[in-house]
């Protein structure tokens, strides 16, 4: 939606007592993503990330964000960051957080330096064609593994291939994702991903060249709120090493819909809307649905437009073709909650407006 369909309200300038709930810290393959939560913050405009080499070191601001997150790629591998966030409202006044957290990529995940021995595998290389081989191959269709239902095999295939190290969840109650770590082999040519879900047994569903790279994020194809355990080997060309100990990580339930949806009646040519924030990192904004009323208890509703962030909680619907707005007469809103990726929550109950007759 463009500006002026965003209704313009009256907000506080200041913040009372400690603005963040709470600040963490992902690990992703060559980033870090900081995440924090808020209470219900009338007059929050945007947030301002700073960062440290030490817990009281000097934070210097680094970027802005509207969302509930920020991704730090100016950092090298093996060095702690610590991480605070500050809250602006729509005056420009800030208040700090106190809240510190603390990230770090593991060491082995960078690029060595050239007097380094063990300089990692390329992360992609470039064929004649022009076209990029990924490093990490996802299986298109995945492969049901013998004896699905059954425990993995801890009994290595090949003699010459060290048995995997742990295998750790890199964090639990994700959105669509699941995120895998561990230890990099001393010999091999790369890893085997296995998941279990919970309809299904034991299935391939990715390979990763090289043995640098053992971070491993999951969105293929994964379900809401559902319990999922992976477990990975060590290729070495066709051999393959026994699997590690599986770990169980759980999805994270699907985002709510908004509550409080208020709708403003008797005003011309206009329907002007108003909810609660979902006060959640993962929201990326809101869809707006409008239907004709009628007297049927079940109705369709077609989306009218989406928000520009997940902190605009208004809507002015002004009846765009073809969408318009008559005088005069009835009409059905509802909102509902956009995530990444591409995920959408229920609907709101819907609310009845009547727009002022001429």
């Amino acid at each position: 939606s463009g500006s002026s369909d965003i209704l313009d309200y009256q907000l506080e300038p200041v913040f009372e007592k400690e603005p963040l709930t709470s600040i963490v810290v992902e690990a992703r393959s060559v980033e870090l993503e900081v995440k924090w939560r808020t209470e219900a913050l009338t007059g929050a405009r945007e947030y301002r990330v700073y960062r440290a080499t030490a817990p009281d070191g000097s934070y210097s601001p680094i970027g802005n964000a509207t969302g509930y997150n920020f991704v730090d790629s100016t950092i090298e591998p093996g060095l702690a960051y610590y991480y605070r966030v500050g809250v602006l409202d729509e005056s420009g006044v800030e208040t700090r957080s106190e809240l510190t957290a603390r990230g770090q990529l593991p060491a082995a995940v960078g690029r060595a330096d050239s007097g380094d021995q063990n300089i990692p595998e390329p992360i992609g290389s470039r064929n004649l064609a022009g076209e990029v081989t990924p490093a990490i191959s996802l299986v298109a269709t995945p492969q049901v593994t013998q004896n699905s239902d059954q425990v993995l095999s801890t009994a290595d295939t090949n003699v010459g291939l060290p048995h995997p190290a742990e295998l750790i969840a890199a964090d639990q109650n994700l959105l669509r994702q699941a995120k895998l770590i561990w230890g990099p082999s001393t010999s091999g040519s790369g890893y085997r991903i296995y998941r279990r879900g919970p309809d299904s047994g034991w299935v391939q569903i990715a390979e990763i060249r090289g043995l640098v790279n053992t971070i491993y994020t999951d969105t293929h194809g994964l379900q809401d709120d559902s319990m999922y355990s992976y477990s990975y080997s060590i290729l070495d060309g066709d051999a393959e090493s026994s699997r590690s100990e599986p770990v169980e990580i759980s999805t994270k339930a699907p985002l709510p819909a908004p509550t409080g949806l208020k709708a403003e009646s008797g005003l011309l040519g206009q329907v002007r809307l108003q909810w609660e924030q979902v006060m959640d990192p993962d929201t990326k904004g809101y869809a707006v649905y409008r239907a004709d009323c009628s007297e049927e208890r079940n109705f369709d509703v077609v989306q009218i437009g989406e928000t520009d962030g997940p902190m605009e909680t208004s809507w002015v619907d002004l009846g765009v073709p073809p969408n318009t707005i008559e005088t005069g007469s009835c009409y059905r809103y509802a909102v509902e909650t956009l995530f990444a990726p591409g995920g959408v929550g229920p609907l709101t109950p819907a609310v009845r407006v009547h727009t002022q007759a001429r």
